[in-house]
């Protein structure tokens, strides 16, 4: 017996927020699942979503189920994926220390690292200090 097609209704603001989000969405996997989501409400199948996206059946059921019990929210990337910051960017305290330590030390990285791990038990190598100060200087320089 073949199962019948469940097909998502929206209402008028959450097609809205839907189109929004995959239009304007920052993550390329959360705009992906706001058009499944509103291809699903037009009438595309589970199947033929999985083959338009090139995923499998369940992956479709599951962006279908998290938006049915969260919404928007529930096709939004979860934090716990890939490897956790040394430094968060919203780490104020120690991005302000960096800052006075340069400002003292401007060319010497190593001392700079060693005060880290001496104040916070913050252990990292000069690549990855170095690429949080590029992050940091590209994320002032934006309006």
């Amino acid at each position: 017996m073949a199962r019948t097609s469940k097909h998502i209704i929206l209402t008028d603001i959450e097609k809205r927020q839907l189109e929004r989000g995959y239009k304007q969405g920052l993550n390329h996997i959360f705009r992906r699942n706001c058009e499944a989501v509103l291809l699903n409400a037009s009438g595309k199948t589970i199947k033929e979503l999985s083959v338009h996206f090139s995923v499998g059946l369940n992956t479709v059921g599951q962006w279908l189920q998290n938006w049915s019990s969260s919404g928007i929210e529930g096709l939004k990337l979860v934090p716990s994926r890939g490897r956790k910051l040394k430094v968060a960017e919203t780490d104020t305290l120690i991005l302000n220390r960096i800052e006075n330590l340069l400002e003292q030390e401007s060319r010497q990285l190593n001392h700079i690292l060693v005060a880290l791990e001496e104040e916070f038990t913050v252990t990292m190598c000069k690549k990855t200090l170095k690429r949080l100060l590029r992050k940091k200087i590209s994320l002032e320089t934006l309006p």
